[in-house]
């Protein structure tokens, strides 16, 4: 009996692996420039529905005085504090002070995140709304939103 659970349970588990790496992932990344702000959006998908999404804003504060500037920061980290609670989002936040940019990373994974919670998030609201988030829709609205995809070279 121990010889067989010996072969059989590496058996079994060399199938659950090779099931789990079956399917392809597409990835797709979008950008979009409005003054001194920058967005992509990178989607993850299995087929046409979308497992993951990274929205990378990078932000020009120039102009702001040392006293606002420092104000901005602190409410910024009370925000992202708030949203890495949520489970199944992460952000994160630099500045390039020499720059004068901000840099936030926001990652939400829709295969563990709360549906409802996913209304804390901004600029998700309309995806807490959907069942399932389509790679196709998706694109449209950006596209139709004057976002361009990256074309990323496929030797990563």
């Amino acid at each position: 009996m121990k010889k067989v659970l010996g072969i059989v349970l590496p058996l079994i588990l060399v199938v659950a692996v090779l099931a789990g790496c079956s399917k392809n992932v597409t990835k797709k990344t979008f950008a979009n420039s409005f003054g001194r702000a920058k967005t992509e959006i990178t989607y993850y998908a299995h087929g046409d529905d979308v497992f993951k999404q990274t929205t990378k804003d990078t932000i020009g504060y120039s102009g702001l005085g040392d006293s606002e500037i420092k104000t901005f920061k602190k409410e910024l980290r009370s925000d992202s504090d708030k949203l890495n609670k949520i489970k199944g989002v992460k952000e994160t936040i630099s500045f390039d002070d020499d720059e004068q940019l901000l840099i936030e990373t926001i990652t939400v994974d829709y295969e563990k995140i709360d549906k409802k919670k996913l209304k804390e998030v901004p600029g998700f609201s309309e995806e807490a709304k959907k069942k399932k988030i389509s790679l196709k829709e998706s694109e449209k609205e950006l596209k139709k939103g004057g976002y361009k995809e990256i074309k990323v070279n496929k030797k990563d």
